[in-house]
């Protein structure tokens, strides 16, 4: 009754065989996905200059000042800045018509009468007919204000490092400088001067972003850490200067690839 039963022992290595087949395939695709999480590299976004506005009259009298609306809806997620310039001992603050949060991208400097600051938005919630206010803790004759949106930037942390200078009596505004700590980033300007005539140029590879009677923001994008400074050509004069670096965004792409086509057989199911 028993003669016909076969023996499992010869049977075992081909239930080896396929066990290992069927592992063989899953251990492949595991290599596979640690291959490819140590071949992704980070990507980096492009940093771009997207609109800037300023305020609609120069120099008007009041506790506050308002930029003219945005040209184009400002796009949430992106980063707002502003340079604020004004001529009484009294200090400022920004507010926008979407309610995010502004804060001081360097301390406020004061050259004898001749103030400005730098303020700045991150990772704001955008809109139509976008305004920017400034509004003083008290009133004065001298009121300026621009603000430039760009995109690319990072929305948790973006400023990296500032200068600030001033001058009573020279030519060739400059903020002094200070040294990057991370590669592509974008670095804001801006300046106001007390007399002269025109208004200032921008510095050798910035933009010139826009002008009102004797104030201006620039702009420069750079792929290489190191020491910057934001600068101006003008005639003699009193002046303050500003100079922001912000940091690009980061984002997580895979770029390596894997090749191959190869498969493994078996339909071994074994858990």
């Amino acid at each position: 009754m028993i003669g016909w039963l076969i023996p499992l022992e010869p049977l075992l290595p081909l239930f080896a065989l396929e066990w290992l087949r069927a592992r063989k395939n899953t251990v492949s695709r595991i290599i596979k996905l640690v291959l490819l999480l140590l071949l992704t590299t980070p990507a980096w976004g492009q940093i771009a200059f997207v609109q800037t506005t300023d305020v609609a009259s120069a120099n008007p009298a009041a506790i506050s000042i308002t930029t003219g609306a945005f040209a184009s809806a400002v796009t949430s997620g992106r980063l707002l800045v502003a340079y604020v310039a004004w001529n009484n001992d009294v200090t400022a603050s920004l507010t926008d018509t979407a309610g995010n949060t502004w804060v001081s991208g360097h301390a406020r400097i004061n050259e004898t009468g001749q103030i400005a600051q730098p303020f700045y938005a991150k990772n704001v919630t955008g809109g139509s007919s976008f305004t920017v206010t400034a509004t003083f803790s008290a009133d004065a004759t001298f009121r300026k204000i621009q603000a430039s949106e760009y995109s690319g930037l990072d929305t948790t942390a973006p400023l990296d490092v500032t200068a600030g200078s001033s001058n009573p009596a020279s030519a060739n505004p400059t903020s002094g400088t200070n040294t990057s700590t991370v590669a592509d980033t974008l670095i804001v300007g801006g300046v106001s001067v007390s007399s002269g005539t025109g208004d200032p140029a921008a510095g050798t590879n910035f933009t010139l972003r826009s002008t009102q009677n004797f104030f201006a923001m620039e702009d420069r994008i750079v792929s290489a850490t190191g020491t910057y400074e934001a600068n101006w050509t003008y005639a003699s004069t009193k002046w303050v200067a500003h100079m922001m670096i912000f940091k690009i965004q980061q984002t997580v792409a895979s770029t390596g690839k894997l090749g191959g086509t190869a498969k493994i057989g078996g339909t071994a199911v074994l858990k």
